[in-house]
């Protein structure tokens, strides 16, 4: 068995939540009760939970 050093393993683990696929969900903008603009967008929370944090 390979030992990696501590940083490494964080580094691959963090690799592999970022991978991670994300949820597609329906993005709707009205304004003034009418439509503006309708689209998926895909959200990934774990990616932008870690780059909030920095």
């Amino acid at each position: 068995m390979i030992k990696l050093p501590r940083f490494a393993k964080r580094l691959s683990l963090l690799a592999l939540v970022l991978s991670l696929p994300g949820c597609i969900t329906q993005r709707t903008v009205t304004k003034g009760g009418q439509t503006v603009e309708q689209g998926l967008v895909v959200k990934r929370p774990l990616k932008e939970a870690v780059q909030n944090s920095n």
